[in-house]
């Protein structure tokens, strides 16, 4: 069964390096086998990350902070793309920092 999360939740890491190259965009694949590691993606100021699901319900939520990721906390979380059973969500980092996304449908973030 393909599970959705960051836990598998990305941890992305915007660096701050000058860049003289055009933005670029990662894909993270937001469905995952069980037992995947984490999915940690580091890119420029500027550049965007879509996550993307093809199959089962899932939705993308920003977590406030790394101990909210960890304890699967979204009482804090903002809401970056409403459940749906397929869709794709694409979010531009204009500042440096680490940022913290999850499921938060069923057991998809304790699962992960």
């Amino acid at each position: 069964m393909r599970l959705s999360s960051i836990i598998v939740v990305a941890q992305i890491l915007l660096c701050f390096v000058p860049s003289i190259y055009a933005q670029s965009s990662s894909i993270i694949d937001w469905t995952f086998q069980s037992g995947t590691s984490l999915a940690k993606v580091t890119i420029d100021e500027g550049d965007s990350v879509t996550f993307d699901w093809a199959s089962s319900f899932h939705n993308v939520l920003k977590f406030t902070s790394l101990s909210e990721f960890q304890g699967c906390d979204f009482s804090g979380a903002d809401n970056v793309a409403s459940g749906s059973p397929s869709g794709s969500e694409t979010v531009t980092f204009n500042k440096s920092g680490d940022y913290y996304y999850g499921c938060s449908i069923g057991a998809h973030c304790t699962n992960g």
